[in-house]
């Protein structure tokens, strides 16, 4: 088995893991030598920090098996190190076979080229998803006995709330939810704005860019955050367990403090219920811009008006029509034909570089305000916490070896999680903003536009344009003065 590659695989999920001989650099230097002890050439070790084996939903895992080349072993320290579940063992087991690809632990006897050896790693695997599964079962009925008891079960920290010292149980100090004095009343403002008309969407941009507060992550608000904000029953003094899929959440009185008043949280849910039951009209029907387009003027929907006693139809703003204010002026309609022949010269004519490199640039700048940054700050980010975790792996390393107590370490190491945390959430809001369009994407649906407009029904023209905006980043805005422009818009 001399002269062998070998690429290794490290992972840790947990904090435990770094004070229990499992951290990145424990793994490393075992892997390290154990590939030089069996006379193999180790070509690289692939780091998962911070995931969970339960799936192989893993970068530096996905990165490995997509470089690993026939005649080459996969090297881990143990087995759970790579897998938890019995069907990602037998996929991997599987891929290795199909690829020609040998796999070794470390600290265990596995031999995947040999019908013993892969039953004794299958049995390894069952054991370990056992083991895990029966962990979880054990925390979830925890946090259900503690929710049944009106306790707080655990998890995030509410927004609106912080932690304080509660009751002495079986000799040691619960912590229970006090309100936070520098957040509750952002709390009540919220409920209070939606039970007087403000939606969702308001309520974020209210968040946002007016009251410029950050949510509970310390990035900005979006619709779904929102949402379950408004529906946690937490606020109005009860603490909620069970799960939706399962039916309705059974609640029951916590011992913790309420920031909204009983009767104004069932109210929000009644108005979420009724909701719910409305028909979301502007996805179906004749006029394609009728509740997909904005006005430029109030932002509001563009609803469309039949001439009377005709076939033609005109775009008006909605909010204008019913009068619930845009603007000082009154809304000039647009001939329904005028305004959706212009949407299709606006998408079709990014295929033209000039304009096309204009709107790009336009996505990019609203990306980067949406987020409050840009992409090379992105970069940044991610060299800073590529470097923050480095240091983590190297204050671990000092911690095993002995040369640091454990109050030492933690001194050191905490203020270090934490900024890998924080840089963590403005990574990941990064991500879930959906980035500007791909170019060549762009290019390409603007070649075929005309073509599929001129083929498609009124309703069929609605749903591409649905489809198409997001894909755009773009929203399509009519202006008072009958113009139509098409504008990035970062959801």
């Amino acid at each position: 088995m001399e002269g062998l590659v070998a690429r290794a695989y490290i992972r840790v999920s947990t904090d435990e893991q770094a004070q229990s001989g499992y951290s990145l650099m424990a793994q490393r230097e075992r892997l390290e030598s154990f590939a030089k002890s069996q006379g193999w050439t180790l070509a690289k070790v692939y780091e998962d920090d911070g995931y969970s084996a339960k799936d192989m939903n893993r970068p530096a895992l996905q990165r490995m098996l997509k470089d690993a080349q026939p005649g080459e072993v996969i090297l881990a320290y143990k087995l759970d190190r790579l897998t938890r579940s019995v069907l990602d063992l037998y996929e991997l087991m599987n891929l290795f076979e199909r690829s020609g690809v040998l796999f070794k632990s470390a600290t265990e006897e596995f031999n995947t080229t040999t019908p013993h050896g892969r039953l004794m790693i299958t049995l390894v695997a069952v054991l370990a998803q056992w083991e895990r599964e029966t962990i979880a079962e054990r925390v979830k009925m925890g946090k259900q006995k503690k929710a049944a008891n009106g306790e707080w079960p655990g998890g995030p920290i509410p927004f609106g709330y912080t932690m304080a010292p509660g009751k002495i149980k079986g000799g040691r100090a619960l912590v229970r939810l006090v309100p936070d004095p520098n957040r509750a009343h952002i709390v009540r403002e919220m409920f209070e704005r939606y039970l007087n008309g403000v939606g969702i969407r308001g309520l974020a941009l209210w968040l946002n860019d007016e009251a410029r507060v950050q949510s509970a992550t310390g990035g900005r608000w979006r619709v779904n955050t929102i949402s379950k904000l408004l529906t946690n029953p937490v606020y109005c003094g009860d603490v909620g367990h069970g799960r939706r899929s399962d039916g309705p959440v059974t609640r029951v009185k916590g011992d913790h403090e309420p920031i909204v008043p009983r009767e104004i949280f069932d109210t929000v849910q009644a108005m979420f219920e009724s909701r719910k039951l409305a028909a979301p009209r502007h996805a179906t029907g004749t006029y394609p811009l009728a509740g997909v387009a904005k006005c430029g003027v109030c932002g509001g929907p563009i609803a469309s008006q039949l001439q009377y006693k005709t076939t033609n139809y005109y775009y008006q703003c909605l909010n204008w029509r019913q009068g619930r204010g845009c603007g000082d002026l009154p809304f000039t309609s647009i001939p329904g034909r005028l305004a959706e022949d212009a949407v299709v010269e606006l998408i079709a004519g990014l295929q033209q570089p000039d304009r096309l490199d204009a709107f790009i640039r336009e996505c990019e700048e609203e990306w980067a305000k949406k987020l409050g940054f840009d992409r090379a700050e992105v970069k940044r980010l991610e060299s800073d916490l590529q470097e923050t975790r480095q240091a983590i792996n190297r204050w671990d390393h000092a911690y095993e070896t002995g040369k640091l107590d454990f109050d030492d370490y933690l001194a050191r190491v905490q203020p270090l999680k934490e900024r890998s945390k924080a840089i963590q959430g403005r990574l990941e809001e990064a991500k879930e903003t959906p980035a500007p369009p791909n170019r060549e994407a762009l290019v390409s649906t603007a070649i075929d536009f005309r073509k599929v407009w001129a083929l498609a029904a009124p309703a069929e023209r609605k749903a591409l344009l649905i489809r198409a905006l997001p894909a755009f980043g773009a929203r399509i805005v009519l202006g008072r003065d009958k113009t139509v422009r098409l504008e990035p818009h970062v959801s």
